[in-house]
């Protein structure tokens, strides 16, 4: 399975949760691709994923605003897709 695990990291808690999650679907033979969405060209191609990884760090209760936009522009292939939400906080929610 091909799946994207797209990122946006403040601290690099959320990098580092993304990066351990990556490995360990490498380890069960699935093609993951790593991304930062604040280093996102605008002309990323989604489509060929199979399924996706999204993880968020939460400051001052908000999400980056790369990551909203992000999901904002391809909610309908994620709705479509396997997918899974990670939201990081440092702090308790």
């Amino acid at each position: 399975m091909r799946i994207l695990i797209a990122y946006g990291s403040t601290e690099g808690q959320t990098r580092k949760i993304a990066e351990k999650s990556a490995g360990h679907l490498r380890q069960q033979q699935h093609d993951v691709q790593l991304v930062d969405c604040c280093e996102l060209q605008t002309d990323f191609d989604i489509f060929p994923f199979d399924a996706a990884i999204i993880a968020a760090s939460v400051h001052q209760f908000q999400h980056q605003t790369e990551m909203v936009d992000f999901v904002i522009k391809h909610k309908k292939w994620l709705a479509d897709k396997l997918t899974a939400f990670i939201s990081v906080s440092l702090s308790e929610a």
